[in-house]
């Protein structure tokens, strides 16, 4: 594939992940802002700093997203990580 090629596909592959970054972002800041909205607590996690549902529910948003988008990129987010779920094996 000539050089201008491959610079084309590239950009264009950058687009669309940015496409997808946006549309995530923009996802997981209505479900913060119905959340704010409707009210919510702030609870403590084991390390006593907060959280709060609009938290979680913006970070599944993203994760869902992020792994159904990029299944081969591992992702590592705060909440998953404070409640014990397991991370991918980033070695």
């Amino acid at each position: 594939m000539p050089k201008s090629s491959m610079t084309m596909a590239a950009a264009s592959d950058d687009a669309a992940m940015l496409g997808v970054f946006e549309r995530l972002a923009l996802d997981a800041g209505r479900a913060v802002m119905r959340v704010f909205h409707e009210g919510c607590a702030v609870d403590s996690k084991s390390d006593s700093s907060p959280v709060t549902e609009a938290d979680r529910e913006s970070e599944k948003i993203i994760l869902a997203g992020l792994r159904a988008a990029y299944p081969d990129i591992p992702c590592v987010a705060e909440e998953e990580v404070a409640a014990g779920i397991a991370t991918p094996d980033l070695d």
